[in-house]
């Protein structure tokens, strides 16, 4: 368990470096120069080791450990861990942005509720992959790329991204 954990926080070091480095260097261009889908691409390779270090490598593991005071089979104590770790990724991903939807907080909220759900979903599709191949750079990958497609388009088709990822990277 001791050499799980070193190995978890060891990758979470990594990927907290990388983060930081994701973040600062764009505010380090002068303003005007475009970062770029490379400068993003490196935000979301960031984030992909972040997120899948904090949520399969370490939350994920150490649920499955606790069995979450239940009985029965490996895969059903693993289906239960994967869905507590699915509900808090969600959860850390829920967004509410009332001001830029006008006055209608109301769609807002249900914007807020369905980004929590389908990050919740994207989480057991990860689970699902760590699970089938017990190594963690495959989900990394996979939400790396999901990331990138995810945000490649509406930034190839108008030239911008969302308020919330430019306020964070540029």
């Amino acid at each position: 368990m001791r050499k799980l954990l070193h190995m978890s926080w060891s990758c979470e070091a990594c990927a907290l470096a990388t983060y930081f480095v994701a973040l600062v260097i764009p505010g380090l261009v002068p303003e005007g120069v475009p970062v770029g889908i490379l400068g993003y691409a490196l935000f979301f390779l960031a984030t992909a080791l972040f997120e899948e270090g904090v949520f399969c490598g370490i939350m994920l593991r150490l649920f499955d450990r606790a069995s979450l005071g239940g009985r029965g089979s490996d895969r059903a104590r693993f289906v239960r861990a994967a869905l507590v770790t699915a509900v808090l990724f969600g959860l850390a991903h829920l967004r509410f942005e009332p001001g830029s939807l006008g006055e209608d907080g109301m769609l807002a909220i249900g914007l807020g509720l369905a980004k929590a759900a389908q990050a919740a979903a994207f989480m057991m599709c990860m689970t699902a992959l760590y699970a089938r191949t017990g190594r963690l750079a495959v989900p990394v990958v996979a939400h790396f790329a999901f990331d990138l497609a995810y945000f490649a388009v509406p930034y190839g088709a108008t030239g911008t991204l969302p308020p919330y990822l430019l306020a964070l990277s540029l």
